[in-house]
C-alpha cells in the first residue's frame, strides 16, 4: 500500500491529490500504479502488476496507520512520509529531517541481514534509523529471539487499522509509553557505570527517547532498576510456568 508515487514527469504525488484514471509510478520498484480509496481504506496507491520483491506493495493498513501517527507526532514541515532515498535504493517510512531520523515500520517478517543492511544503508549518509516492530508480528519474546535486538535501535507498536495504539519501549514484558517526537543524544561516557540492560541498549545507539528505559534511568535510577528486577521474575516465572504445564501435558499422554 503506497501512500505517495511518481507521476509521469517524476514529481512526487500524494494518494490524495491523485487521479484515479492516471498512471503513476512506484517509489521502490518503478512499477506502474493506480490510486484508490476502498470502504475500509485510506487513499493510497496499488499496484496494477504484482510486485513481489517490492516492500511497498506489501505495506498492511497497520503499517500505513503506524506511519500516519507517527507523522502527526512529529513537528509539522520538518517530517516526510515514504522519503526516497536514491542514493542508497531505500524509500523511508518516515523520515524527521531537522533531526536525521529514518523510522522503519515493520509488521511482517523479515530477516536479520535485511534489518541490518538497512540500518547501515542509512547510517551511510548520515541518517540515524529507529525500527518501529508490531506487537502482532514481533510481540512476544520468542518471536524475536532469532533476532539481534540489541544491535539495532528499535521500539514497539499495537497501531491498529482503525489507528488506535501507541508506540513504547518494552523490556521482557514489561512496557513503557515512548515519545518519539522527544530525542536525547548520549554520550557514550555517560554510562560506563550504568546497569548492563542500559549499557546493552546503548551499543550501537547514539540517542534515546523520552519515556524509554533508558531516558527513565537517567530522570529514576531506582525506579527503573526496580523495573528490570520486576522484568526478569516476571519472565523467569512465566518460563517456570510453561515449564511445568508441558510436563504435565507430556506426562497424562505417557510421553515422559
Amino acid at each position: 500500500m503506497n501512500l505517495f508515487a511518481y507521476n509521469e514527469f517524476g514529481k512526487l504525488i500524494s494518494a490524495k491529490n491523485a487521479s484515479r484514471s492516471q498512471d503513476y509510478f512506484c517509489l521502490e520498484c518503478k512499477g506502474k500504479l493506480r490510486a484508490k480509496q476502498g470502504v475500509k481504506k485510506i487513499f493510497h496507491f496499488f499496484h496494477i502488476h504484482q510486485a513481489r520483491d517490492c516492500r511497498q506493495s506489501k505495506k498492511s493498513l497497520e503499517h500505513t496507520m503506524a506511519q500516519n501517527s507517527l507523522l502527526a507526532l512529529l513537528p509539522r514541515g520538518e517530517s516526510f512520509l515514504e522519503k526516497p532515498f536514491p542514493e542508497i535504493g531505500r524509500v523511508a517510512d518516515v523520515f524527521w529531517e531537522k533531526e536525521k531520523i529514518v523510522f522503519e515500520v515493520q509488521c511482517s517478517p523479515i530477516s536479520p541481514f535485511e534489518v541490518l543492511n538497512r540500518v547501515r544503508d542509512y547510517n551511510s549518509i548520515g541518517l540515524t534509523c529507529i525500527w518501529i516492530l508490531h506487537e502482532k508480528r514481533f510481540g512476544g519474546y520468542l518471536k524475536t529471539k532469532g533476532w539481534s535486538l540489541d544491535r539495532i535501535p528499535h521500539y514497539y507498536t499495537n497501531m491498529t487499522k482503525d489507528q488506535e495504539g501507541f508506540f513504547y519501549d518494552r523490556y521482557f514484558f514489561k512496557k513503557r509509553m515512548v515519545f518519539l517526537n522527544k530525542p536525547q543524544k548520549i554520550e557514550k561516557k555517560q554510562y560506563s557505570n550504568w546497569p548492563k540492560e542500559i549499557q546493552n541498549r546503548l551499543q550501537n545507539r547514539s540517542l534515546c527517547f523520552e519515556g524509554d528505559f533508558v531516558s527513565s534511568y537517567l530522570k529514576e535510577k531506582p525506579h527503573t532498576e526496580d523495573y528490570f528486577k520486576e522484568a526478569k521474575r516476571k519472565t523467569y516465572a512465566a518460563f517456570r510456568h510453561l515449564s511445568a504445564l508441558v510436563h504435565i501435558i507430556l506426562k497424562n499422554f505417557g510421553w515422559r
